[in-house]
């Protein structure tokens, strides 16, 4: 320990008195309650709420956000409301003509694959090779997959990289296929796999 840092330690007070203590910190104890308070950056009413007071109708029936904020719930609503007709219906939107044009012009840049809106819910997903493909899961489903790749047998869709196939007499491929696999699971000359 460096002669400062006795000095320092020599004279800071034993004890403190708690009262006094906070009365000298009374002006930057307001100023940090004061910043708490404050609402940072643009937020609506709504989301003001503590989390268990949130519902989705909030947003949009002013008659279920607490008395106190109301009127500025309805002020901000008024605010936004829109002026001109909104887009087209549902049930145009889902007409099969609608839906492959819009399903060819989202795939203007990169190519979706076969399973893309399968994976597209559950996953994130990201560019590459001129594919859109998944890059990791969203959801906590790392355990079982693990559990299925290490007892069974797990599949991800790669079809963006081509493929490959292995030619030859089934004895040949078979032995071939069989030094690469578990000896002691099934084999993959069974006739299942055929």
């Amino acid at each position: 320990m460096s002669k400062s840092s006795k000095n320092v330690l020599a004279s800071a007070p034993r004890s403190i008195r708690v009262v006094d203590f906070a009365q000298s910190r009374a002006g930057e104890l307001k100023a940090f309650l004061q910043a708490i308070d404050t609402r940072n950056g643009v937020k609506r009413v709504f989301q003001t709420l503590p989390r268990h007071l949130r519902r989705r109708a909030s947003s949009h029936n002013v008659h279920r956000i607490p008395r106190r904020l109301r009127e500025h719930a309805e002020r901000e609503r008024a605010d936004k409301e829109p002026n001109g007709p909104s887009g087209k219906s549902r049930r145009h939107k889902r007409r099969p003509g609608y839906l492959l044009r819009h399903y060819a012009n989202r795939q203007r840049s990169n190519k979706w694959l076969e399973t893309h809106i399968w994976h597209a819910k559950r996953m994130r997903m990201m560019n590459a090779w001129g594919f859109r493909i998944a890059e990791h899961p969203c959801d906590k489903g790392v355990r079982s997959v693990y559990s299925a790749g290490s007892r069974r047998c797990s599949g991800q869709d790669a079809s963006y990289m081509g493929w490959g196939g292995l030619a030859g007499p089934q004895g040949h491929v078979s032995s071939l296929l069989r030094r690469m696999t578990n000896p002691h699971a099934a084999s993959v000359a069974n006739l299942m796999y055929r």
